[in-house]
């Protein structure tokens, strides 16, 4: 190219036809701007260097080659692979190997931290739970490794307490929450002395759905929040007063209750003293964000509010705070905190009520789960280990022993039902077989605890649950058994479970003093109780 070839500046950037006339252009000219020349850029071809690019890291990767081999003849020659033994017990690493330099050297696959570890701030009472290969996790691990070797001298705890805090996130180990208490109705504490009265009959409930307190803490929280009404968690304590007061004037109506429940409950709702409880149980309902931080009462409070919105206003708001009731649990480790197996600093009492109310939720899980399609949300992988064992249960409340195995033997069934979306893996003849194992479970069961015997007739509302949970989970069997039983056996038996539990829902709710519906009831358990025999005798026979 030469300068009188090239096309003037302001010509090239508004791309028209410059007449290159020096010392200024026509274009350039009519529109009375300076005209200058200069030489283009040179263009860059892409293409081209990202070709001689790609030839550099092959030529890189071409040298690392080479030097990963030089160093695998080296090790192998030099017969070091024979320093690098597996620790004993551990077949199958799952993480990165560790030098030992306390064990003679080496390297060895550390075994995976089994429980994890729950962290609690004493200021907040929040928990967190930090599962097995999570940073905070493996710090605790380490220092476990290294206490023996140092003993209690030296500064090594300094540096492990620093690294723990630093593996939290918070350079003062606190658990922060944001819970804004702005723009929205206070919850006001009940009148103490009205609470008090109550309690005796709330701890003497039979119910696994309200059992989630210790009685001692629960009073240990009623002094503190009462003379501490500002501290962290004093609202949500404040509406757990409100909901075991309205729970327990509920039962008693309804245990009291004529025919006239409709005006009973309506005239209930207009009295004056009544109404600040239920517009505190409605506050919580409608506000649960606030109860979103990781603390137990937080767990408890949620708990209680879904089964009031169940059983009074929504039954689709009632499952949405169960869920989140459950999916706090989960973040808290509350299964394995109540295992007793963590480190954490809880004492046996604070155990016991971690194991009460993760009891109370998983059977509520595996039930709902079962008998009416909703989500499980404290799943179990291994159904073979039960998530909860009758050994935790009082001996002197069998009705929890109950429940405890029911919901184990749902949770067994969970992973044996097909998908709704395919029934027809419900036919595999494999499955088939495992379902009538588990039928016969449920079958024993229900010999093992009196259900649906014409000898122990249903009285209160937890005898009621515990027939209509197991008439669900056998109908639940016996719909899947349907679509392969030929002689219609499955359809017969569902036929007659879905008749019992409307004929049990009638008496539980105001048919006790209808002579004709117990009549019709014991008719039916009759006919149950004939059939199981006749059922077990073929059994035995075969």
């Amino acid at each position: 190219w030469t300068m009188q070839d090239v096309a003037c500046t302001n010509c090239r950037s508004r791309k028209v036809r410059c007449d290159r006339e020096r010392p200024q252009c026509g274009s350039c000219a009519r529109d009375k701007v300076e005209c200058t020349y200069s030489s283009p850029t040179k263009r860059v071809n892409h293409v081209k260097v990202l070709a001689q690019g790609f030839d550099d890291i092959q030529n890189r990767l071409i040298h690392v080659q080479e030097e990963l081999r030089s160093l695998t003849r080296m090790f192998q020659a030099s017969g070091i692979a024979d320093g690098f033994p597996l620790r004993p017990g551990v077949m199958h690493p799952d993480g990165p190997p560790m030098y030992d330099a306390f064990g003679g050297g080496g390297y060895y696959y550390p075994a995976a931290p089994a429980d994890g570890h729950v962290v609690r701030d004493d200021s907040t009472l929040v928990e967190k739970y930090h599962g097995p290969w999570t940073l905070p996790a493996l710090c605790r691990g380490l220092g476990t490794d290294v206490a023996p070797v140092f003993g209690s001298d030296g500064g090594h705890d300094r540096l492990l307490e620093e690294m723990w805090r630093h593996a939290l996130g918070d350079g003062q180990c606190r658990l922060t929450t944001t819970e804004d208490k702005t723009g929205r109705d206070a919850v006001g504490l009940p009148p103490r002395q009205f609470l008090t009265v109550v309690l005796d009959s709330f701890f003497g409930r039979n119910d696994h759905t309200t059992d989630i307190f210790v009685p001692s803490a629960f009073y240990s929280a009623i002094d503190q929040t009462y003379a501490e009404p500002s501290s962290p968690a004093s609202e949500a304590w404040a509406v757990c007063f409100n909901l075991v007061i309205l729970l327990v004037i509920g039962a008693e109506q309804g245990t009291t209750s004529t025919t006239s429940s409709t005006s009973t409950s309506s005239t209930g709702r207009q009295d004056p003293f009544i109404q600040p409880l239920i517009r505190a149980a409605q506050v919580a309902a409608s506000n649960h964000a606030i109860f979103l931080s990781p603390r137990l009462v937080n767990v408890q409070v949620l708990a209680l509010v879904s089964l009031l919105s169940q059983q009074s206003y929504s039954e689709t708001l009632g499952d949405a705070l169960f869920a989140q009731a459950c999916m706090l649990a989960k973040s808290m480790g509350l299964e394995r905190a109540a295992s007793g197996v963590l480190s954490s600093p809880l004492s046996p009492e604070e155990v016991e009520e971690r194991r009460k109310v993760f009891r109370s939720l998983y059977i509520r899980d595996q039930c709902s789960s079962i008998t009416r399609g909703t989500p499980t949300w404290l799943p179990n992988p291994h159904p073979e280990i039960p998530s909860v064992g009758t050994q935790e249960v009082s001996q002197s409340k069998w009705n929890e022993a109950a429940w405890v195995e029911l919901a184990n033997l749902q949770t067994t069934l969970l992973h044996i039902l097909p998908a709704p979306e395919n029934h027809a893996v419900g036919y595999a003849p494999a499955r088939k077989t495992s379902l009538d194992k588990h039928m016969q479970s449920l079958e024993a069961w229900s010999h093992k605890y009196g259900v649906l015997a014409a000898s122990a007739m249903p009285t209160t509302a937890e005898d009621f649950s515990i027939h209509l949970a197991f008439l669900g989970t056998r109908m639940r069997v016996s719909g899947v058994h349907r679509h392969a039983d030929a002689e219609g056996n499955a359809a017969t038996q569902a036929l007659h479970d879905a008749r019992l539990s409307c004929l049990l829902f009638l008496v539980a709710c105001d048919g006790r003093r209808n002579k004709h519906l117990v009549a019709w009831l014991e008719r039916l358990l009759g006919v149950r109780s004939s059939r199981s025999a006749a059922g077990a005798e073929t059994a035995n026979k075969s």
